[in-house]
Order: C-alpha cells, then structure tokens, then sequence
C-alpha cells in the first residue's frame, strides 16, 4: 500500500524523492516512515504509543504483548497470503460462502506491484532484517490460523458444508479460492 500511494501521489515528483543518495540508503525511508517500514504489524495491533515509536525501538517484549493481545483478544485472524486458508476462514469463521475469486488472487490487482522495479536488491533484505519481530509476528498468527483450520476440518467433516447448493438453492455453485 505504501508503494501504490507512492506512486499515485509522488511519482511526478520521483526525482525529488528518490535522487541517487536516498534510493542507495533503506535507513533514510525507515527513518522517515517508521510506522509503514519497521515493524508494521506489531505497531498497529498496539496502538498509537508504539506506532509512533522511532525506528529500530521496538523489543521482544513488545512481541510478547502483541502475541498475548491477538491469543486473548481476537476472534478471527485472516492470512490473506495463503489462499486455501483464506477461502476456509472466510467460509468457516465468517459464514461468506460467495467469495470472488479477485478477493483470493491478490495476484490480479495491478496495485500489488511491490517495490519499485528500480529500488536496489538489497533493500528487500534490509527490510527483512529490521522487521524481524513482525516476521515472527505473522507467523505466531498463521499458527494461530492453522488451529482455527483444524476445527473448521472437523465441523464440515461431521456436519455439512454450510455454502452446498442445497444449503443455499439461490447459488448454483459454491465459490472458493482453491
């Protein structure tokens, strides 16, 4: 989204932003925009105080109180990186039986375009590196998913597929993201 905004309201102006010094130098936009380049994750499931940390501040402490928060506060977590998951969250946990396929192949939005094609290698592995805590964030709520996953399994294996065509006669067929 960062990017998609980018270039929607900066590209006329790339060669003020990106000039020869800031394209080579990842620590000039995290700096600028901790919020969106470090840690993202971790910084809006925590609110404001920790949003708006500077770069490079966040611990594993945050990371454990994140974890605690998600485990004891949230019902549902959707990965939307991991399209069977999706479709049976969706489904399962939300009862949203007609999904498009659009909604499941983020791959079909032209604003999932990722860095800029001229950004240099090594930023991906920058970000990489200073996101860590989110890293191990997204994976801790992936498991979370996975468990959710393996219950949603046992209630269509012994009940029925709430989305079949004679559960909802108006559809003539069920809409998935496989």
């Amino acid at each position: 989204m960062l990017w998609r905004q980018y270039g929607l309201w900066c590209m006329g102006l790339r060669h003020e932003y990106f000039t020869n010094k800031t394209i080579s130098d990842p620590k000039h936009w995290v700096d600028l925009a901790p919020g969106s380049l470090d840690n993202y994750m971790l910084r809006n499931v925590l609110g404001e105080a920790v949003y708006h940390l500077p770069a490079g501040k966040l611990t594993e402490q945050h990371l454990h109180t994140a974890r605690k928060m998600v485990a004891d506060s949230v019902d549902v977590i959707v990965i939307l990186e991991d399209s069977k998951l999706l479709a049976r969250t969706l489904k399962w946990a939300l009862g949203w039986c007609d999904v498009e396929m659009q909604a499941c192949n983020p791959n079909l939005s032209h604003h999932n375009t990722g860095l800029p094609l001229d950004v240099p290698l090594f930023w991906p592995k920058h970000l990489e590196s200073i996101n860590r805590l989110d890293v191990q964030f997204f994976r801790y709520c992936a498991f979370l998913t996975q468990l959710d996953a393996i219950m949603y399994d046992v209630v269509e294996a012994n009940v029925f597929d709430r989305c079949a065509d004679w559960v909802r006669p108006e559809f003539n067929a069920t809409v998935g993201c496989v």
